[in-house]
């Protein structure tokens, strides 16, 4: 994933992610929600901008701390 996240200014590129992590570095996000544009914009913006986001963000970090407390 790294490599398709390196920068390559001439190419645009789609990545299709489930964990938000694999993101992070990219020039500009989209969100959907129902076919619908959620949001359009930077990584950092999500946080505050999109609710999808925010939700799943919420229960990727609950998720990854319930599995890490489990033996």
């Amino acid at each position: 994933v790294k490599g398709l996240l390196q920068n390559h200014s001439s190419q645009t590129r789609i990545i299709v992610a489930h964990r938000l992590s694999t993101l992070e570095g990219s020039d500009k996000l989209l969100v959907l929600k129902n076919g619908e544009v959620e949001f359009f914009g930077q990584y950092e913006e999500a946080h505050k901008l999109s609710p999808t986001f925010q939700v799943t963000e919420r229960l990727q970090k609950e998720k990854d701390s319930s599995s890490q407390t489990e033996p």
